[in-house]
């Protein structure tokens, strides 16, 4: 069934309204998007997990870690990056119970 002319520019007006409202996704700068990952892959090698955020070369490492060791090891393999320009480490030791 073909749509008229009225149906048409309706379409039309609705999805410039949602053109209009939509906001701008912010992009990343592809250096950090590629610092993430490379720091991502060498915690991932040594089978550590933890959250990463990198901003204009700025770390934030958050999670947990079985001990300090582990927590140390976490630092130095980011810190090991020549990259980077600085590190926020908010990685928590975990507790007997978790």
């Amino acid at each position: 069934m073909a749509m008229t002319k009225e149906e048409k520019r309706i379409l039309e007006i609705g999805s410039k309204k949602n053109e209009s409202h939509s906001s701008p996704v912010p992009q990343r700068d592809p250096k950090d998007v590629l610092l993430e990952e490379t720091i991502v892959d060498a915690i991932a090698e040594k089978g550590m997990g933890v959250h990463v955020i990198v901003r204009d070369g700025q770390v934030i490492l958050s999670g947990s870690a079985k001990d300090r060791q582990e927590k140390a090891l976490f630092l130095q393999t980011v810190n090991a990056i020549p990259e980077i320009k600085g590190v926020t480490n908010h990685i928590r030791i975990r507790s007997l119970q978790d």
